[in-house]
């Protein structure tokens, strides 16, 4: 039997912070034996190489990953 425990959280938004939990979980275990440097080109490399596999088009997926590198780094920039 599977629980669903109430929450204020809808089901899209239950899924987005268990998928950055998985990838926090994956980063901590990839950092034990590869260098940090390492491991974030991988990971932006991965999710370059998605962008292109999903979206309908290599416009698209500019635009998305051209979108998501902008945002992020204002979001991010100067915070340690």
């Amino acid at each position: 039997m599977t629980w669903k425990i109430a929450s204020d959280l809808s089901d899209e938004e239950i899924a987005h912070n268990n998928l950055y939990n998985e990838l926090d979980d994956a980063i901590a275990n990839a950092v034990e034996d590869l260098e940090p440097p390492h491991v974030i080109h991988v990971g932006i490399d991965y999710f370059i190489g998605l962008a292109y596999k999903l979206a309908p088009d290599a416009e698209e997926a500019d635009m998305l990953i051209d979108s998501t590198i902008e945002r992020a780094k204002n979001q991010y920039r100067g915070k340690n």
